[in-house]
């Protein structure tokens, strides 16, 4: 009995996503709303209606740029139709809506139902069929979707007298529309919260003679970079960043865009002219991407990448020359549409290399396709981006010790999926796994954690200083990647986005070759082609560039390029 109350329960709460129908279920005790223009999330618990007082209902996170905010209410789900059936007969309210999370989720994350919605029409539809039946249906065309044929963000207004999901879902069913689906404001997790051990504690020896070391006092710690074998980690086990940088330490000419929680540009390991290009912050529309009270993320992303180096001052990044564009997405709360136009402007204001270390929440036990909207803007990324060569685009596979192909974001084709090692050249225990990772790269799981910048004062990972030696998860593995293809693209910039993924993957380290379980392709489940070896990728990348020098001078007569 008590099942079939649950299947009704369920009954027409679904969305389409990636060809899939996914069921939904609404949360019992949340409701989202946006105030008409000029009023406060805050005023709500005042409000009565016809003298009859709303049910309890605390205001529980204010969304900026969707001027959404969600509340919880005290009791059951009866309690929180009763106070949604008040407000939304207010005239102060503008929308109110349902909070839903994923049937059969271990732990429901929380989809907040926006009024907008992302259509990809079907091709026969011409404009004027387009315009009529958007008007039938109650719909606004908001903007057309760049690199999706016949898509549109749209609208949903009160005249469809239906919600975006229940409309979406229509425009599918009735064969109008070959994608419909909402546009979900939605929570994303940090790939490095792993809670595995601190590292760094004793500091790591000296690099070997005759290379160029840098002076800046954490860099001994930063064993990632280079092992000697100190404070219990395994000597080798990194990236061979040293050998890398007598080919280059990265260009000016190259930019590594970061998209995470937010920035702290005044950090001295960030601060150096001419480095910051095109800030920007998705969630304020603005161009300061500073972190708010719980974003030290970010930061310590951006360091692993490309903290500047040899000024004598806290860490270096694997490619501390290139440049950082910073761009600040809220990962407490941000719609897919906003997310997909920090790919764009990423791809349009001339970043090289894109670095994600966020996704969907671990661990929920369901698959969570990738967002039409956002897929369409990593494929412009891909295929259009650095005029025409393409971006690579990074992302972290997750730490959930589950398959990847559970995140439509890392386990997309057109991504590289960083999987991540520890300090003693095996798998970290956190890391996800499965077919789509491409290469691993050193994190925490081990002895020792990543040693980066940090948000300074006491917001930070570390209260007392301006730098972590606590940072980790795929999180810290995935803009290591990414600062390895900057230094190959610093050596060949003619490189397209697949030939820099393969220059990555055919020079890395096939680590735990028995552990690993390498194909006859080379491929591992865990370790994807194997730990990234920064030194020979540079040498590769080099070599290619010579190759074409060769080629274009013998079609020319020139006399070819020997540097």
């Amino acid at each position: 009995m008590r099942r079939s109350r649950t299947n009704r329960r369920y009954r027409g709460n679904y969305f389409y996503r990636d060809g899939q129908k996914l069921p939904l279920v609404k949360l019992p005790d949340a409701f989202a709303l946006r105030l008409r223009e000029g009023r406060l999330p805050g005023e709500l618990r005042a409000w009565t209606r016809e003298g009859e007082r709303l049910p309890p209902v605390a205001l529980e996170k204010a969304y900026g740029r969707q001027r959404l905010a969600t509340y919880r209410v005290r009791g059951a789900a009866v309690a929180r139709d009763r106070a949604m059936d008040a407000l939304r007969r207010d005239g102060r309210t503008q929308y109110c809506t349902h909070v839903y999370g994923r049937r059969r989720a271990r732990a429901p994350d929380p989809l907040i139902l926006t009024d907008e919605i992302v259509v990809q029409f079907k091709p026969d539809l011409t404009r004027g069929v387009l315009r009529r039946l958007c008007r039938e249906r109650g719909i606004v065309l908001v903007e057309p979707i760049p690199g999706l044929e016949n898509g549109y963000l749209c609208r949903v207004t009160r005249a469809a007298g239906e919600n975006a999901l229940k409309v979406a879902n229509r425009l599918y069913e009735e064969g109008l529309a070959l994608a419909a689906e909402p546009n979900f404001l939605r929570r994303l997790a940090r790939r490095g919260d792993t809670h595995g051990p601190a590292g760094g504690r004793r500091g790591g020896g000296r690099p070997g003679r005759g290379r160029v070391i840098p002076n800046d006092p954490l860099f001994p710690k930063q064993w990632h970079l280079h092992n000697t074998g100190r404070n219990g980690a395994r000597a080798g086990a990194d990236v061979k960043a040293l050998a890398a940088w007598e080919v280059t330490r990265g260009s000016r000419r190259v930019t590594i865009a970061v998209i995470d929680d937010g920035f702290d540009l005044g950090h001295p390991d960030l601060r150096e002219r001419g480095k910051i290009v095109s800030p920007y912050d998705f969630g304020q529309g603005d161009p300061d991407p500073s972190p708010g009270l719980a974003d030290a993320h970010g930061t310590a992303c951006a360091g692993v990448a490309t903290a500047v180096g040899g000024d004598g001052v806290g860490v270096t990044g694997i490619a501390p020359r290139c440049r950082l564009m910073p761009i600040r997405i809220p990962l407490d709360g941000l719609d897919e549409a906003a997310i997909a136009r920090a790919f764009r402007w990423a791809a349009g204001r001339g970043a090289d290399v894109i670095s994600n270390s966020w996704g969907p929440a671990d661990g929920t036990g369901v698959r969570e396709p990738l967002p039409l909207i956002v897929r369409a803007a990593i494929d412009q990324a891909v295929g259009k981006g650095r005029n025409g060569r393409g971006c690579v685009v990074c992302f972290a596979a997750g730490n959930g010790d589950e398959p990847v192909d559970l995140d439509g974001y890392g386990s997309y084709s057109k991504v590289i999926a960083v999987a991540a090692t520890t300090d003693q050249d095996r798998r970290a225990w956190y890391s996800d796994y499965g077919k789509a990772i491409s290469v691993a790269a050193p994190s925490s799981g081990g002895r020792n954690g990543i040693w980066t910048t940090d948000v300074r004062g006491r917001r930070g990972y570390n209260p007392q200083g301006d730098w972590t030696g606590e940072f980790g998860g795929t999180s810290a593995a995935c803009p290591l990647v990414a600062g390895v293809a900057a230094l190959v693209l610093s050596v060949n910039p003619r490189l397209t986005a697949a030939e820099v993924r393969q220059v990555l993957e055919a020079t890395a380290d096939k680590v735990d070759p028995r552990g690993g379980r390498y194909d006859a392709r080379g491929h591992s489940r865990y370790y994807g082609y194997g730990r990234v070896n920064a030194a020979r990728a540079v040498r590769e990348a080099r070599d290619r560039r010579q190759s074409q020098s060769r080629r274009a001078a013998r079609a020319s007569g020139a006399r070819p390029d020997r540097s």
